[in-house]
């Protein structure tokens, strides 16, 4: 089962909770008569919001589509037939990690097992800034409990 990570959910609530505000201040200004203050409150929102939404996008869907195809209970082989060699092997602890670079910004993707491995969890992440100075957001976390 894949969770909503609590990013996820904090920036929905966030922009809900900002596109109803902006709606009653618009209401509010167009019925005082403010004409100018209308027409920004009409153009910012056309122009911000669907660039916000277009970042959004980008960053949780421009992973990888091979690494959206793992699932829990697959064999190692069928990972490694999937996706190929991980950059980092830690095998003895029983994971693979793989890495998508881009311009100041990378994906890693985890693969843990168990000891007979069968996928038992796997993490995608989204890192963005230098090695040493980056924010990370969590995108798609689907981990067993055992």
């Amino acid at each position: 089962m894949e969770l909503l990570t609590l990013l996820t959910k904090l920036t929905i609530i966030f922009f809900l909770t900002f596109l109803i505000s902006w709606t009653f201040w618009t209401i509010k200004t167009f019925k005082i008569g403010n004409k100018k203050l209308f027409k920004f409150q009409i153009i910012f929102p056309s122009i911000f919001l669907p660039l916000i939404f277009g970042l959004i996008l980008y960053i949780y869907m421009g992973y990888p589509s091979d690494w959206g195809k793992i699932e829990k209970g697959q064999k190692r082989q069928t990972v490694l037939n999937i996706i190929g060699k991980p950059e980092i092997d830690w095998w003895e602890i029983k994971a693979d990690i793989y890495f998508k670079l881009k311009y100041k910004s990378w994906y890693r993707l985890d693969v843990i097992y168990n000891t007979d491995t069968v996928v038992t969890g796997y993490m995608i992440n989204y890192y963005f800034g230098t090695k040493t100075n980056y924010t990370h957001i969590p995108i798609k976390l689907c981990i067993t409990k055992e």
